[in-house]
C-alpha cells in the first residue's frame, strides 16, 4: 500500500497534550490500514520552541524515529538530547514528551502499537 503525498493534508494543532505552540502533523495511517496491532503512523514537524507535552499511554507503546532535526524527550521524569536518526521507545505507562530545543525544524515519525492481550 501507498499513499502519496501525505505532506499536502498536513494539519494543525495546537498544544499537543498541553505542549507548547503550534505543530503540524499528518497521520497517513491507521488501525484499519494494518492487520498488526499497529494504531498509527504519525509524521510531525515541531518548529523551533514548541513541544509535545508530557503524557502517559495505557495499554500500547509508541516509537519515535527523529528524522531530522534536535530536540529534548521526556521519558519517566529523565530528560535527554535527541538529533537525526535517534529511534525511542515509550514503554506501556511510561510518561513522555518531546520539545524542540533547537532553531530549525524538528521532523519525527510516530507509531503507536498495541500490546497483544
Amino acid at each position: 500500500m501507498i499513499k502519496k503525498n501525505v505532506l499536502s493534508t498536513a494539519k494543525v494543532m495546537k498544544n499537543a497534550h498541553d505542549g507548547q505552540g503550534r505543530i503540524a502533523f499528518v497521520r497517513p495511517f491507521d488501525a484499519g490500514d494494518f492487520e498488526t496491532d499497529i494504531a498509527f503512523v504519525d509524521y510531525v514537524e515541531l518548529p523551533a520552541g514548541t513541544s509535545i507535552g508530557v503524557h502517559r499511554h495505557g495499554e500500547n507503546e509508541e516509537i519515535y524515529f527523529v528524522v531530522e532535526g534536535a530536540g529534548t524527550m521526556t521519558t519517566n521524569g529523565e530528560r535527554f538530547s535527541v538529533a537525526t536518526g535517534d529511534l525511542i521507545v515509550n514503554r506501556r505507562g511510561w510518561s513522555h514528551g518531546l520539545e524542540n530545543s533547537s532553531d530549525s525544524v524538528l521532523r519525527v515519525l510516530v507509531w503507536e502499537v498495541g500490546l497483544a492481550q
